[in-house]
């Protein structure tokens, strides 16, 4: 099982290469919810850039 700072580092190189950063408190809560097959509540748009990441608008 990768940790959460793998995860977080694969996620930024990922978007980079995408063309599609994101800032690193976001990259953060991206890679918790995909280490745990979470989805994010926010209004945040920059979740819909990852993959296996379910954004929940509120």
């Amino acid at each position: 099982m990768p940790t959460t700072t793998t995860t977080y580092a694969a996620l930024r190189v990922a978007l980079k290469a995408a063309g599609k950063p994101i800032p690193a408190n976001d990259a953060w809560i991206a890679a918790l919810a995909l280490e745990h097959r979470l989805s994010v509540l926010s209004r945040d748009a920059h979740f819909d850039f990852v993959e296996g990441v379910s954004r929940v608008d509120w």
